[in-house]
């Protein structure tokens, strides 16, 4: 049957003598067209053919599954009328159409017009993308051979856990348990010959959370959970929005999303978590056109109830951040004055959200205020603010002490562009900050080490190793360990190449002199527009929970995973942060096929296999030659 609930698709459903449906209630889909035509063959399988500005088929057995390649083969690949016939013959089937002309075709039992085509599987190496507490069903194709049904199984490697493949079927289903990137090996058989293809599964966080704007990002901040923040502002003076949802340290939904604030406006926002009294504040600007202000709203962390909306500064100010003291539980609250060449301002509040300060000035330069950040130095038990003007090449920063003082203005980074959205950590392990920034006219991600003081250590360098075109700002976190990493989004592929139609988002380690990975780190290793990443503490002493926002449709979904550094750098196979003897010694053994392969780590030519050549790039590396 033909099925337009959503565009053309081809369903097929197999009935009983008695009426009984035995596939899918709502059938199986087949593939996308029209003009479906179903025969019977003689070895007791179904061929369905059908149109879509060519001819299609697919053949599928008693059980409903398809055995070609998903969304079916092409009999015949240009124009062609929507009258034709199909007629079963021993070892396939005739197709009969026109196209002007009269035409036939067979297509044989195996999927091709080649009775002696070689088993190939078809399926292309990047799955689609899976994500915790979701439904993952994905069939593996193949055509080829003589004919038979293929048998599969996992040859190197493992599926994530929760999923599953079908040896009859080829079908990877389940619920996935385990995020990152996997890498495993499939093999096909029809009994005869056999064949193998690499793959690669992303799985992720799937927030659940919209973003609605291409300039705007999630906010997040770690717990005892992690909360997560969007907004939605309507245009045009109607109901906004501040959602939120909360995630345990697996990356697992805590209850559901909740809309804490409705408004006419509500502004770009930021939370921070105070561990003295686990509660989670945001900052927002808010209110009703045109008295819009600066607000707060306090979430428990353990009840996860919102509190009311209060007001923090009573004037228009956008842009804000907010830190937290974790010793005493005074937050650092700071935004911008929404004019041209307003003032970044500054207010402490403890822990409840009272005032400890009066609204401060923090710096006044020309131009719109563009951007802020906050890093808290526990050592020195002070705050420093970092901010920027949206016309201007600089980003200057500030020391709020203890005793609530605040100190000199600093230049941290000029540049000779424009710079764009800064970042700031500190890190307790060197007793340094960092700031990582946007050049926009490069397209180029820098970052510099601040000193303790607030002035620079060093020179700017650039974060990436690649030069292609950097974007969606840049950002840094440090973890509970003291090792610090950078991300951003780039049009580079992993194979270096500029991808038009694409954003990925990267990660490199920043050390004192730089960034200290030899080649940048993949993180989202899939095709799709993502951008804007943050990262935050993770669940383990060295890794971090990083988000995106990914465009689907006319909006921006938010994705995330654990990111962990330790097993990050190619070659680095055993993990211990140096690429020595021992790494050589477990790539041969890999690639002599006495240990699981390790595709991430030990392939690094990155051709698909580990064979002799990347165990003689690691040595290479080992003994100082590359």
């Amino acid at each position: 049957m033909e099925d337009k609930r959503n565009g053309n698709h081809i369903y097929a459903q197999h009935i009983n003598g008695n009426g009984e449906l035995l596939w899918e209630e709502n059938g199986v889909l087949i593939g996308t067209g029209e003009n479906p035509r179903i025969i019977r063959n003689s070895d007791g399988t179904y061929y369905i053919f059908w149109t879509n500005d060519k001819i299609l088929a697919q053949r599928i057995g008693d059980d409903g599954i398809g055995w070609w390649s998903e969304g079916g083969v092409e009999v015949y690949n240009s124009g062609v009328q929507d009258d034709y016939e199909v007629v079963d013959v021993d070892d396939g089937v005739v197709v009969v159409f026109s196209n002007n002309n009269i035409y036939a075709q067979k297509i044989y039992k195996n999927g091709t017009l080649d009775p002696s085509f070689p088993l190939t599987i078809t399926t292309d190496k990047d799955l689609p993308q899976g994500a915790l507490e979701e439904q993952y069903n994905l069939r593996i194709g193949a055509v080829g051979g003589n004919g038979e049904r293929f048998t599969w199984q996992i040859v190197e490697g493992n599926l994530p856990e929760g999923l599953s493949l079908n040896s009859t079927t080829g079908i990877i289903s389940g619920i996935p348990a385990e995020l990152g990137t996997f890498n495993f090996t499939i093999s096909a058989s029809d009994g005869v010959s056999t064949a193998q293809k690499q793959f690669r599964l992303f799985v992720q966080i799937d927030t659940g959370m919209e973003i609605f704007d291409i300039g705007e990002y999630p906010a997040v901040a770690k717990g005892n959970s992690y909360l997560v923040v969007t907004r939605e502002s309507i245009v045009g003076h109607t109901s906004s929005y501040i959602y939120c949802q909360f995630f345990d340290d697996n990356g697992y939904k805590d209850g559901d999303k909740m809309t804490i604030y409705e408004n006419d406006t509500v502004g770009r926002l930021n939370v921070a978590y105070n561990p003295v009294n686990n509660k989670y504040l945001i900052v927002f600007k808010g209110g009703e056109y045109p008295d819009y202000k600066l607000y707060g709203i306090f979430i428990d962390g353990e009840t996860h109830q919102a509190g009311d909306a209060f007001v923090i500064m009573d004037e228009n100010c956008r842009y804000p951040d907010v830190e937290v003291n974790p010793q005493n539980g005074n937050f650092l609250v700071v935004a911008s004055e929404d004019k041209y060449g307003g003032k970044w301002k500054g207010i402490v509040l403890n822990k409840d959200g009272q005032p400890q300060t009066e609204i401060f000035d923090i710096g006044e330069k020309s131009g719109w205020p563009y951007n802020c950040s906050i890093a808290f130095n526990p050592d020195n038990q002070e705050f420093l603010v970092s901010y920027t003007y949206g016309s201007n090449k600089y980003i200057w920063g500030r020391i709020l002490k203890n005793d609530g003082i605040l100190e000199d203005e600093k230049e941290l980074a000029s540049s000779s562009f424009y710079i764009g959205n800064c970042k700031l950590t500190y890190n307790q392990k060197t007793k340094k900050y960092f700031v990582v920034y946007y050049i926009s006219t490069q397209c180029r991600i820098l970052g510099r080490v601040i000193n303790s003081d607030g002035t620079p250590s060093g020179e700017p360098f650039y974060i990436s190793k690649t030069e292609l075109d950097e974007h969606c700002g840049g950002n840094v976190a440090t973890t509970s360990s003291g090792n610090t990493y950078a991300f951003w989004g780039d049009r580079s592929d992993e194979n270096g190449e500029y991808d038009i139609d694409s954003l990925y988002i990267y990660a490199q380690k920043i050390g004192e002199n730089g960034s200290e990975f030899e080649e940048d780190y993949l993180l989202t290793p899939y095709t799709g527009l993502k951008y804007t990443p943050i990262a935050v503490e993770g669940n383990t002493d060295d890794n971090l929970l990083v988000l995106w926002k990914s465009k689907e449709g006319s909006s921006y979904k938010v994705y995330g995973v654990f990111y962990n550094p330790s097993s990050s750098e190619k070659g680095d196979i055993n993990g211990d942060e140096e690429i020595d003897i021992s790494d050589v010694i477990l790539c041969l053994r890999q690639a002599i096929g006495l240990d699981p392969v390790n595709i991430d780590l030990a392939d690094m030519n990155n051709d698909g296999v580990v064979d002799i050549s990347d165990v003689i790039l690691i040595l290479r590396k080992a003994i100082g030659l590359d």
